[in-house]
């Protein structure tokens, strides 16, 4: 998340849920981080097919003048005929809403870049477009199981598409709300 001007949280049915998604959430919004949900239940997965529809995550929060999270940041529901075209035609105006409103909501300015965190430098994000094999080829040594190539292909490429998919770096480490190393 460091480095990072926007948060997307791909909302499933058990989402809002999981203590590490809240606990992602709240440290977005406290680091100025423009925050985005897209709801996934539409998108076929490989393994189980659809799910059912998650509850918006950003329900929960707060503000102290009892305003919740949800009036100002929004949770985007793709058309379940089309959700990956839906979603890929529309990433990028979503993404500059979503900063858009946090820049609102901040009391001071926040600067927005890409630059290099520990090793992990976002090798794509100059580019216009990135084929999945220029993805796949250039992250070769992060994806390494057969099942991360498999969700590349099948999911993540399909969803973010050649304009967006540079955003995502693999094997990005965070620590979650327990204190434990995981990677995206």
């Amino acid at each position: 998340m460091k480095y990072r001007s926007c948060v997307i949280v791909l909302v499933g049915e058990e989402t809002a849920n999981r203590k590490w998604v809240k606990y992602e959430i709240q440290k977005a919004w406290k680091e100025r981080k423009g925050l985005v949900g897209i709801y996934i239940h539409n998108i076929n997965c490989p393994r189980n097919g659809k799910c059912n529809k998650g509850t918006n995550p950003f329900e929960q929060f707060k503000f102290r003048d009892g305003t919740k999270l949800s009036s100002v940041v929004k949770c985007y529901n793709p058309n379940s005929y089309d959700a990956y075209n839906d979603i890929k035609d529309n990433i990028e105006d979503w993404i500059e809403e979503a900063i858009e409103a946090r820049k609102k909501k901040c009391t001071k300015k926040t600067k927005y870049n890409y630059p290099t965190l520990s090793g992990y430098t976002n090798l794509l994000v100059t580019k216009d477009t990135v084929s999945l094999e220029e993805y796949l080829t250039t992250y070769k040594s992060r994806i390494t199981p057969e099942s991360e190539e498999l969700f590349v292909r099948d999911f993540l490429f399909p969803l973010f598409g050649e304009k967006h998919i540079k955003y995502v770096v693999p094997q990005y480490p965070f620590i979650d709300s327990e204190g434990r190393a995981r990677r995206i």
